[in-house]
C-alpha cells in the first residue's frame, strides 16, 4: 500500500475552518493592476484562474450592495488590494452582494467552482454566508471570521446540481443580532481550483480530481466523491494546506507518470 500525499488546494479554499492568524499585509497601494495584488497577496492565485468582479473603488461599485442596516461607505483606511474597500457599519443586519448584476451576460458557473470575497474585521465575527436563489437558501455556512486579518470566504458553487447550477445566485451575508464593529469587504471574485492531481495515463485504471471543496476519484468502474472534512459551526474560509492523504493498494506514484 502506497500513501499519496495531496494537498487540498487553496486559496480561499478554506478546509471549513478559520485561517490560522497572520499580520495583515499593508494594502498595495500602487498602480498595479488588481489581478496581479491579488497574486501577490496570496500567492496560491498564481495557480488557479480567477476574476475580480468588485474591488469598491469608486462610490458606483456601492450599488452592487443591497444593506438592511446602515448604509455602506468606501474606507480608506483598509484595503485588500487597490486604494478603498466597502465598509458596513455596526447595526448592520444584513448584507447582499448582487452576483446577478456583476455578472450579468456571463455564463454561469462557466469553469467557476467558487465564489467569494474577503473579509476584515478588529475583533472575531460571527455571521452566516448564503447563496441564494430564487429565495431559497441553496448554501448555507455559519463562519466565524477571525481578527486582524484579510480572510476569503468562498462559497462552493460547484456542489449545486439540476437546474439550480446554471442560475446565479445571491450572496448573502447576516448578522443576526447586528454587527456589532466595523466589518470591512474587498475583492468579489469567482475562481476555478478544479484541477487533475493524478491525471489518467495509459495501464493506469484510476485518476484523481479536485473540484471545489472535493476529491473525486476516478476509476475503470466507479466514481468515489471524498468532501473536504468540515468542523461544526464554522464554515469555508481558506487556511493554509494541510495534508490530505489517501491510501490507493497496488498502485503507486511512479506508476502513475
Amino acid at each position: 500500500m502506497v500513501r499519496l500525499r495531496l494537498l487540498p488546494a487553496a486559496l480561499l479554499i478554506v478546509l471549513f475552518g478559520c485561517a490560522s492568524q497572520r499580520p495583515e499585509p499593508p494594502p498595495l497601494r500602487i498602480a498595479e493592476p488588481v489581478g496581479l495584488q491579488m497574486v501577490r497577496t496570496e500567492a496560491q492565485l498564481k495557480k488557479y484562474p480567477f476574476r475580480i468582479l468588485q474591488q469598491f473603488e469608486n462610490p458606483v461599485d456601492l450599488a452592487f450592495l443591497i444593506i438592511d442596516g446602515p448604509t455602506a461607505r468606501l474606507s480608506t483606511d483598509r484595503a485588500h488590494t487597490g486604494q478603498s474597500s466597502a465598509l458596513l457599519e455596526r447595526e448592520t443586519q444584513t448584507t447582499t452582494i448582487n452576483l446577478p448584476s456583476l455578472l450579468s451576460g456571463v455564463k454561469w458557473p462557466g469553469q467557476g467552482t467558487f465564489v467569494g470575497a474577503y473579509f476584515f474585521v478588529e475583533k472575531p465575527q460571527k455571521m452566516r454566508a448564503i447563496y441564494e436563489i430564487d429565495g431559497r437558501a441553496i448554501l448555507n455556512y455559519a463562519v466565524q471570521i477571525p481578527a486582524n486579518q484579510w480572510t476569503p470566504l468562498l462559497l462552493d458553487i460547484s456542489a449545486i446540481e439540476g437546474p439550480n447550477a446554471g442560475k446565479v445566485g445571491l450572496l448573502r451575508l447576516a448578522f443576526p443580532d447586528g454587527l456589532r464593529q466595523p466589518l470591512w469587504c474587498d475583492d468579489v471574485l469567482i475562481m476555478n481550483n478544479a484541477t487533475e492531481i493524478v491525471e489518467p495515463k495509459k495501464k493506469v485504471p484510476w485518476s484523481v480530481e479536485e473540484r471545489g471543496f472535493k476529491y473525486i476519484i476516478h476509476t475503470s468502474n466507479s466514481t468515489v466523491t471524498l468532501k473536504t472534512r468540515r468542523r461544526p459551526k464554522t464554515g469555508g474560509f481558506w487556511r493554509r494546506p494541510t495534508t490530505f492523504a489517501l491510501d490507493f493498494a497496488r498502485a503507486g506514484r511512479r506508476s502513475c507518470g
